[in-house]
C-alpha cells in the first residue's frame, strides 16, 4: 500500500513514467494484487491508454466478478474509446446491481450525448437525491441546461461548481461553454486557453477548444487541433467523425465521406452515419442515403 500511495503521488506530480515504474515493479513481485492492478487501470486511463487499460479492468474483472467498480470504470474507458452502446449497457448493468451517484453521471452523460433527454432527466433526478452538492452533480445539471438552452442557469451551476472545486478542470469546461452560449465567446476562448495551457494533456479541453473554432468558421484552426488529438489516440471515434465534419466544411468531401463511411462500418456510429447520409443527400446519391 505504501507503494501505492508513491505511486499516486508520482502521477499527479504529472511524474507519470515514474509512477508507472513504481506500480509495475509492485506487480512484478505479485502479478494478483489487485488494488496495484487497479490502479494502473485508471493511470493507464487517464494517460488515453484506453486498449491497455480495458486488458487490466478485464482482468480485474475476471478476479471479482461482483465488484461493481470495476464494470463501472470499464464502462468509462468504452465510452472514451467511442464503445457507446458498450459502455451504456455496463453502466445499465451496474446501476441495476448497485446505484450510485457516479453510475449516474456516467449515464446521465451518455443519454445526453444520444439526445435520450428523458432518461437523462431520470438519471438527473434521482442524482440530486443521491448527491446534489457534488461539483459533479452540479456540473452535470449545468449540462442540462446548457441541452435546454438554459444558458444563464448553467453558467450560475458551473460558477458554484468551481467555487466549490476550484482546482477541476472539468467544471473551468462546463463554465467555458455556457460561457460561449452566452455569446461571451473571448471569455470562453480565454478560459479554455488556460485550462490547456495548465493541462496540455488533457484532451477533452484540446476536443471543446476545436469544436468551437469549427463552429465560428476558423475551421483551418480546427482542423489542427484534431489533428493533434488524433496523434495523441488515432483510433477516437468522436475525434475522426468531428475531424471528418470540418474536412467537410473545407470541401475536402471526398475524405470526410470515407472516413464517416469508415466510422460507420467500424463503431455502427450513428453521428458518422446521419453525417454521411446528409452528404449522400447533398451529393444526390438518394438511394446511398436511403441504405443508411
Amino acid at each position: 500500500d505504501a507503494s501505492l500511495a508513491e505511486a499516486t503521488a508520482l502521477f499527479r506530480l504529472n511524474r507519470r513514467q515514474e509512477a508507472m515504474a513504481v506500480l509495475d515493479r509492485v506487480l512484478r513481485q505479485d502479478p494478483d494484487f489487485a488494488k496495484a492492478v487497479y490502479r494502473k487501470a485508471g493511470f493507464l486511463a487517464e494517460n488515453g491508454e484506453h486498449e491497455e487499460a480495458l486488458r487490466f479492468y478485464d482482468r480485474l474483472i475476471e478476479f471479482d466478478p461482483l465488484d461493481m467498480a470495476y464494470r463501472r470504470n470499464r464502462a468509462r474507458v468504452l465510452y472514451a474509446m467511442g464503445r457507446r452502446r458498450e459502455a451504456v449497457a455496463q453502466w445499465e448493468e451496474v446501476l441495476r446491481r448497485e446505484p450510485d451517484a457516479q453510475t449516474l453521471l456516467g449515464l446521465g452523460w451518455a443519454y445526453l450525448h444520444e439526445k435520450r433527454r428523458l432518461d437523462a432527466a431520470k438519471m438527473a433526478a434521482w442524482l440530486m437525491k443521491l448527491a446534489p452538492e457534488e461539483p459533479s452533480s452540479l456540473l452535470f445539471m449545468a449540462n442540462m441546461d446548457i441541452e435546454r438552452e438554459n444558458y444563464r442557469s448553467a453558467w450560475e451551476l458551473a460558477r458554484k461548481a468551481c467555487a466549490l472545486a476550484p482546482d477541476d478542470k472539468n467544471a473551468s469546461m462546463v463554465l467555458a461553454q455556457a460561457l460561449f452560449r452566452l455569446q461571451r465567446r473571448k471569455e470562453a476562448m480565454a478560459l479554455l486557453d488556460r485550462i490547456i495551457k495548465e493541462n496540455p494533456d488533457y484532451r477533452n479541453a484540446v476536443h471543446r477548444k476545436a469544436a468551437f473554432l469549427a463552429e465560428l468558421g476558423h475551421n483551418d484552426e480546427a482542423l489542427a487541433f484534431y489533428e493533434r488529438l488524433l496523434q495523441s489516440d488515432p483510433g477516437h471515434a468522436a475525434y475522426r467523425r468531428d475531424r471528418a465534419k470540418v474536412l467537410y466544411a473545407l470541401g475536402r468531401v471526398n475524405e470526410a465521406e470515407a472516413e464517416w463511411e469508415s466510422l460507420s462500418r467500424e463503431a455502427l456510429d450513428p453521428d458518422a452515419m446521419l453525417n454521411l447520409g446528409w452528404a449522400y443527400v447533398h451529393d444526390q446519391r438518394i438511394d446511398d442515403a436511403f441504405a443508411i
